[in-house]
């Protein structure tokens, strides 16, 4: 019995020990899984808020070359209204898919942005589809849509933490 009690201390020593490297290396494994976790996440929403910017950016220029095929003042070169109406529409699908996507793994501040975003693009698109026709309405909502893309950049990169400053107007 004194043989067991002088060798206690050693024994409960390697079971501390061994307690404690699983516990190390349980910690050290739930950490990297999640950090690599953030990361895959991270690359997703870059793509995701590029493509859905794009997709924005798309309908935008056709919408654009629409209105001045229909005489309102941009600096967009006109456009055939058949084929340019044609490419509107699925340039608005494209948009919607990406629009998908960005619900999915946005940021809820970056997901309003874009809301604000496409709302106002619905209204340039009403004028490439001839619906409206004011030009100071246009120049209103041409302006509008630059300040919300603004917003859905500057909500994005702060969700992806690029602390850079704001970028240039």
């Amino acid at each position: 019995m004194d043989n067991f009690l002088n060798q206690l201390p050693a024994l409960l020593g390697v079971i501390v020990g061994a307690a404690a490297s699983y516990l190390a290396t349980r910690v050290g494994d739930k950490t990297r899984w999640m950090r690599s976790q953030r990361v895959r996440w991270e690359d997703k929403r870059v793509q995701v808020y590029a493509d859905y910017g794009h997709a924005v950016k798309r309908v935008y220029e056709l919408s654009k070359r629409l209105a001045a095929s229909r005489g309102l003042p941009t600096n967009a070169g006109p456009l055939s209204l058949e084929s340019g109406l044609e490419d509107l529409t699925q340039a608005g699908i494209e948009r919607s898919e990406m629009w998908e996507r960005l619900l999915l793994v946005g940021d809820p501040d970056a997901v309003a942005a874009a809301r604000t975003w496409h709302h106002i693009l619905w209204q340039l698109e009403a004028f490439a589809h001839g619906r409206l026709s004011d030009p100071d309405q246009w120049k209103a909502a041409d302006r509008a849509f630059r300040d919300a893309r603004s917003r859905f950049y500057e909500t994005a990169r702060h969700d992806l933490g690029i602390t850079s400053g704001p970028l240039p107007e």
